[in-house]
């Protein structure tokens, strides 16, 4: 197996990985997009290779399934990891499988409604005389502010 960079998505994260998967060559590209959510990224358009999720956080949504779904940019590499994945058994059963669906089908509205709330405390907070700096990457105010909405 070629050796990896696993990377949690952030501010700081996101405005290098443009650069970054285009001049490697001999490492694998894995994002842990646990808290971006596939609402608010996608790292595959950017030559990540696989991009983990949480099922339990965002997708699911009602804390009642523990799961997580990697999502692959390259048939090859999903073919060689699926035969590992269905010969040890890592499957999620049927009942959580459900759960997951339903769950998927507001995940938009409630990462949305979190985005949305987030940023209104933000502003909040930014106007705060006793606070001296915010750091929100949806302020317009941040220093990522834009690359980070170009990337979204």
């Amino acid at each position: 197996m070629n050796p990896q960079l696993i990377l949690q998505l952030s501010s700081q994260t996101s405005l290098r990985l443009q650069k970054f998967a285009r001049r490697r060559e001999q490492a694998l590209l894995v994002i842990d997009s646990t808290f971006m959510s596939p609402v608010l990224q996608n790292p595959l358009i950017i030559g990540t290779d696989i991009v983990m999720h949480s099922i339990t956080k965002y997708i699911g949504g009602h804390s009642d399934v523990v799961a997580g779904a990697l999502m692959f940019n390259d048939a090859k590499l999903y073919d060689e990891l699926y035969f590992n994945i269905k010969s040890m058994g890592y499957y999620i059963s049927p009942y959580d499988a459900f759960l997951a669906l339903k769950g998927s089908k507001t995940v938009k509205l409630r990462v949305e409604r979190a985005t949305e709330n987030a940023l209104a405390v933000a502003k909040i907070l930014e106007k705060h005389p006793k606070i001296q700096k915010v750091l929100y990457p949806g302020l317009p105010s941040h220093s990522h502010m834009t690359p980070i909405t170009r990337s979204l």
